[in-house]
């Protein structure tokens, strides 16, 4: 599809099903940054056990899009956030995971945009 997005993944999980894969992807697109924000705002905070509920939350959704990269990054905040002494290391890893959806959601645009 995109550098960022791989559909192999979804397109397994979803049997080939157009309009369930095409849910898939308006669901990420109306709620990964909203998503990422709250984290953000939670490492913020000071607020890790929320930080990491949400870190997990977020880890499955960048895999149905086939963006590892991006689930490994929310695994490491996931793991990492309650030991985690330096919220700018932490803050940096969430505004990286916000540019790539960004691309992410540009990528899921122009394929909406051919169905």
């Amino acid at each position: 599809m995109g550098k960022n997005i791989d559909l192999n993944f979804l397109n397994e999980t979803a049997d080939g099903d157009s309009e369930f894969i095409t849910d898939l992807l308006k669901n990420f697109k109306d709620d990964i940054l909203l998503f990422l924000k709250e984290l953000e705002n939670e490492i913020k905070a000071g607020e890790k056990a929320k930080a990491k509920r949400t870190a997990h939350k977020i880890k499955p959704m960048f895999l149905y899009v086939g963006n590892d990269e991006c689930s490994e990054k929310a695994g490491y905040i996931e793991k990492n956030i309650e030991n985690c002494n330096l919220p700018d290391k932490m803050l940096a890893e969430v505004h990286f995971l916000i540019q790539k959806s960004v691309q992410m959601i540009a990528e899921i645009d122009e394929y909406l945009s051919y169905k």
